[in-house]
């Protein structure tokens, strides 16, 4: 059980707890604090979506060293391919479409030549 691996997991549940029903948590009080964990562990649970799921019984099980019996069995898909899966649709969140014509872009670079010294 390395901590960094509580916090990671922990961070992951936060983003989605953040996005998907726009709860914000504290990451380090969690991986602290034993009844905190418990708390949003349950709350993750409750919102019966998969990966969040998953995310919760790995914090449980790094935590506490237990998981939940009645719990559905993972997914084939594993954490890692579910995280770069989460931070790839943030990317495309986060990153703006622009379209630059390449006459602009011309245009623009050559105002500068011979003006800055």
């Amino acid at each position: 059980m390395s901590a960094t691996e509580k916090l990671s997991v922990a961070a992951l549940i936060g983003v989605i707890l953040r996005r998907r029903i726009n709860r914000t948590i504290d990451v380090k009080w969690l991986v602290e604090n034993d009844a905190y964990a418990r708390e949003i562990i349950k709350i993750s649970r409750e919102q019966k979506l998969e990966d969040l799921n998953e995310y919760a019984d790995h914090l449980e099980k790094l935590t506490f060293g237990e998981s939940k019996p009645n719990m559905a069995p993972a997914p084939a898909q594993s954490m890692e391919d579910t995280a770069k899966a989460d931070i790839h649709e943030w990317l495309k969140e986060t990153e703006p479409e622009v379209e630059e014509k390449e006459d602009d872009a011309v245009l623009d670079a050559s105002k500068y030549i011979g003006g800055l010294r």
